[in-house]
């Protein structure tokens, strides 16, 4: 069995690769929870994470930048 806080609890784990080379390039970690509220025909839902995003991701005309990038993420939604 698991505890029971990580009832209606999501993990997205994602990893992004070139496709010549195979470097990493973008990963992303969000954690998220779905609150229940008991008479209601929705669902409030709050994730939060990380996203790194290496230079390398886009080339030519798109790069637009030299550095690395981490990105603090917050979401809250709705489920219906």
């Amino acid at each position: 069995q698991y505890p029971t806080w990580l009832e209606n609890t999501n993990f997205d784990f994602r990893l992004h690769f070139l496709q010549h080379g195979g470097k990493l390039v973008r990963s992303e970690l969000i954690a998220g929870k779905k609150i229940p509220l008991l008479g209601y025909k929705f669902i409030p839902t709050f994730s939060t994470g990380f996203i790194w995003t290496s230079p390398d991701e886009y080339s030519g005309l798109l790069k637009d930048t030299k550095e690395n990038k981490l990105t603090f993420v917050i979401r809250p939604s709705v489920e219906f």
